[in-house]
């Protein structure tokens, strides 16, 4: 499993391309996103990364576990519960 908060952090430093529609000066400017292939392709992957995320039963940590997990890496996903409880010889969520 992987944090999908990093793997959307690496994703969004591809830059999409911009293209502004041509307006008039007094007209109301629209702007169109083009997101690369490879974007729109991680976005059906993160589609169905959450499909399989309902499947899971809850998993059962602490509110310091939790707020500990975000402070160092900046989510509470359950791979980063996982490396807070190994950091501290825990064993892991059960999945």
């Amino acid at each position: 499993m992987v944090c999908i908060r990093v793997s959307n952090t690496i994703a969004s430093a591809s830059t999409p391309e911009v293209k502004p529609a041509q307006a008039q000066p007094n007209e109301d400017r629209v702007v169109e996103f083009t997101a690369p292939e490879a974007q729109l392709e991680q976005g059906r992957a993160v589609e169905l990364a959450y499909a399989r995320i309902q499947e899971f039963p809850e998993l059962e940590f602490t509110h310091e576990e939790s707020e500990t997990s975000i402070a160092l890496f900046g989510c509470d996903c359950p791979p980063c519960l996982n490396a807070l409880r190994q950091m501290r010889g825990l064993p892991g969520l059960a999945s």
